[in-house]
């Protein structure tokens, strides 16, 4: 599955959240990925993405050249931008 397909899915599974994957019933991006696709509670959710999606720590995007984890992190956390609006980004992208 695409990422951005995954984060959409996860989107419709818990509200967003920040600084962190998940806490409180709520996701951030990558944290809806993760709910999107896991089945194994017993594996991190960092692990996961990170096997799952290897270009988030190896392909750099955005004007800055972030790291896609970051940027999306960035964009999530920092920028404010809402988990669908990052997914349609990634999407335009190829991800």
């Amino acid at each position: 599955m695409k990422l951005s397909d995954a984060i959409l899915k996860g989107c419709k599974m818990h509200p967003k959240g920040k600084k962190h994957y998940f806490k409180n019933g709520k996701s951030c991006a990558l944290g809806a990925a993760y709910f999107a696709t896991c089945k194994d509670p017993n594996i991190k959710c960092e692990d996961w993405i990170e096997h799952f999606w290897p270009e988030l720590l190896n392909d750099r995007v955005g004007r800055d050249d972030d790291r896609l984890e970051d940027w999306i992190t960035i964009k999530n956390d920092r920028k404010g931008w809402s988990r669908e609006r990052i997914a349609r980004q990634l999407k335009k992208w190829g991800y």
